[in-house]
């Protein structure tokens, strides 16, 4: 039934907008699909609950992460930074401000790889006692997936990309970089490089990230290369503010 009506809904507004522009149709597919993955995976729409409920839900949490220390959080792997997080938990957006060439996409790579091995320990490719693997897609707007490969390969081998880059390796070098390729492929990291994404675009592409390989951390390099088409005409100002709406929901 809900299929049925899903459909019909589908139909009508297609035919209501036959006249749309490319944009428009991108985000009648992209409402399409939404609708269709919903019913697959049997979401409804949550309604109103008493608060007797929801503190007991609250306790039973509490009562679980006694001894596990951050409850059902995905830790980052930096240990100061889980104790004042409280690690990543479900539905938060938090947002990795610096100035250029800071250091904040090197942070967001250590966080990735180290979320989805499951551990604190850098060069260790083996979870950690109480820790899993946690699936990590990573949408890359500004390098491609080669780069962000290649970057990720020089940190774990400890070689200069530059090197790499370059061809300029001693011997030695290349089973460090083979080690470092086995140890780095344990990682269950999907790479996203499509670039001018819309924020339409992007929930289409994530929700098929979730569903295909059970991906719990989402990790956008960066926001404002993100596109709002239809706020682009009044500011950029405004186009971001709904860029991280969007992100948000």
């Amino acid at each position: 039934r809900r299929l049925i009506t899903a459909a019909g809904e589908i139909l009508h507004e297609v035919y209501e907008r036959s006249q749309a522009t490319g944009e428009d149709a991108k985000l009648l597919i992209d409402k399409a699909e939404q609708r269709i993955f919903e019913i697959a995976q049997q979401e409804q729409v949550s309604d109103a609950e008493g608060l007797g409920k929801l503190v007991m839900l609250e306790w039973t949490k509490i009562q679980e992460a006694e001894g596990r220390g951050l409850a059902n959080g995905i830790k980052t792997g930096f240990d100061q930074l889980d104790e004042m997080l409280g690690g990543l938990q479900p539905g938060e957006m938090i947002i990795l401000a610096a100035r250029p060439s800071m250091g904040k996409t090197a942070l967001a790579m250590n966080i990735a790889e180290l979320a989805a091995l499951g551990t604190s320990i850098p060069y260790s490719i083996t979870p950690q006692q109480g820790r899993q693997r946690h699936p990590v897609g990573f949408f890359s707007l500004e390098m491609s997936k080669a780069s962000v490969c290649q970057r990720l390969l020089s940190a774990w081998a400890k070689i200069n990309s530059q090197d790499i880059r370059s061809g300029h390796l001693r011997r030695a070098d290349y089973q460090t970089l083979l080690d470092a390729a086995k140890d780095l492929a344990e990682a269950p990291m999907f790479i996203d490089d499509t670039p001018g994404l819309s924020i339409t675009a992007l929930r289409a592409r994530a929700r098929r990230m979730v569903a295909n390989h059970k991906v719990k951390l989402i990790i956008i390099d960066y926001l404002q290369l993100l596109t709002a088409p239809a706020q682009a005409r009044e500011s950029r100002q405004v186009e971001v503010s709904a860029i991280s709406r969007g992100v948000k929901a």
